[in-house]
């Protein structure tokens, strides 16, 4: 079982491995884009902007069986 906060609802799911794997593939997508945006505003550019690539999957499109 694992908790999410989905729009400011929890619910609990229960989760394959598959789930899971993927889950962690999202964290890690926007774990990159917190980095690149934190890379960028450093920079002495003004006018660097980091947006997600339009092909990214949105965060919550995936179907759960609920317990």
């Amino acid at each position: 079982m694992r908790e999410f906060f989905i729009n400011g609802l929890s619910k609990s799911f229960a989760l394959t491995d598959y789930y899971l794997v993927y889950i962690s593939i999202l964290e890690m997508h926007i774990e990159a884009l917190n980095n690149a945006s934190m890379d960028a505003s450093k920079t002495k550019r003004t006018n660097v902007k980091v947006e997600p690539k339009k092909t990214m999957v949105p965060l919550v499109s995936f179907v759960f069986d609920e317990v």
